[in-house]
């Protein structure tokens, strides 16, 4: 069912693809499409990195499976487009704008800009709940990045309940909800460039669910989720092996004895 949902999504992505890039052809001199191709290509490459950019600042355990999802894919291929649409009005309205006698600075300045006229706000307004709702562009992309965060993360979330309870018999053996907590927070001294605060606020959260009355596996599996997005899907389970490993080879209680 997964698979099949998958599937799906990347079909959407292949169909916009094909969408947009009618649209561009339609709308684009083709005189200019062919005297500026390295122009488009560049501009384009620019909106690509500017939404491959938040998309991956928004998922911190895998950031470019976020970004290669279908949903992100489909964000980041329409602000590619964007750009594009940028670079035609810089070409089309040369005297409107000075870049567009300079191949590489429009594709720049239509590459990068474009994000930033897209987040403009024509008007601000008072909705009926006495919030104030943005009037342009902005508007738009809001609701688009609201969309493709909610589509990325549910994708995301089927492979990380997967890890995590695959991963499960291996927490249970670092012993107790504490015990383990401890061997988990030990093993992220193997990495150099951990901040301190993320490692505090992983303290924070262990603490947090060793004080709520739940079962032990809950608290486990919470566990398993905290600590899969600060180390990351590719070294998860490595880290995970080499403290339980740990804690098979400590010395028990009675061996420590005088």
């Amino acid at each position: 069912m997964g698979n099949e949902a998958k599937g799906r999504g990347y079909g959407k992505l292949v169909a916009i693809c094909f969408f947009l890039a009618g649209i561009v052809w339609l709308l684009a001199p083709h005189d200019a499409l062919v005297l500026h191709w390295r122009a488009f290509v560049l501009a384009s490459f620019c909106g690509i990195l500017v939404g491959s950019a938040e998309i991956i600042s928004r998922y911190r355990d895998e950031p470019l499976q976020a970004c290669f999802s279908p949903f992100g894919l489909i964000y980041v291929v329409i602000n590619g487009a964007l750009s594009l649409v940028a670079l035609l009005f810089v070409f089309k309205y040369p005297l409107t704008f000075s870049v567009a006698s300079d191949s590489l600075m429009a594709a720049l300045a239509a590459g990068f800009g474009a994000a930033a006229v897209m987040r403009t706000k024509v008007a601000i307004i008072k909705g009926t709940d006495d919030k104030d709702i943005s009037i342009g562009p902005d508007f738009v992309i809001r609701i688009l990045l609201r969309t493709v965060d909610k589509n990325v993360d549910r994708f995301r979330a089927e492979r990380r309940q997967a890890i995590v309870v695959k991963n499960l018999p291996k927490i249970r053996e670092l012993g107790s909800f504490q015990n383990a907590s401890e061997y988990l927070l030990g093993s992220l001294l193997a990495f150099q460039n951990l901040e301190e605060d993320l490692q505090q606020q992983l303290r924070a959260a262990f603490d947090d669910y060793d004080r709520k009355k739940l079962p032990d596996d809950l608290k486990y599996l919470a566990m398993g989720f905290v600590f899969l997005t600060l180390v990351g899907e590719s070294h998860f389970e490595s880290v995970l092996e080499n403290a339980v490993q740990v804690r098979i080879s400590s010395p028990s209680p009675s061996v420590l004895k005088p």
